[in-house]
């Protein structure tokens, strides 16, 4: 009886450990390219040539951005500065 209880202990142990680590995992990659996050975030809403038609200075991305985040965008305030500096880095002037 006491082997069975842990050995359930363990399995769930180990699923709870690998499913945090999994989740870390995931946004840290998210994090680490820009460009994955831009397509992943803004395409929720928009079309992606919308914005890779425009060429902004990296304080008028910022100012659509947070106006993004501000309408509601599914973005953190770190996810937001990554896609500020990526926006002007790529489709800046």
């Amino acid at each position: 009886m006491n082997i069975l209880k842990t050995a359930l202990s363990l399995m769930i142990s180990t699923v709870i450990i690998g499913s945090s680590y999994g989740i870390a995992a995931a946004s840290g990659s998210m994090s680490s390219d820009p460009a994955s996050l831009y397509e992943t975030k803004c395409s929720v809403c928009h079309a992606l040539e919308r914005s890779q038609s425009k060429s902004k200075s990296e304080k008028s991305w910022r100012k659509t951005v947070l106006r993004m985040k501000k309408n509601g965008a599914p973005i953190t305030d770190e996810e937001a500065e990554i896609i500020i500096r990526h926006l002007a880095d790529t489709y800046g002037r």
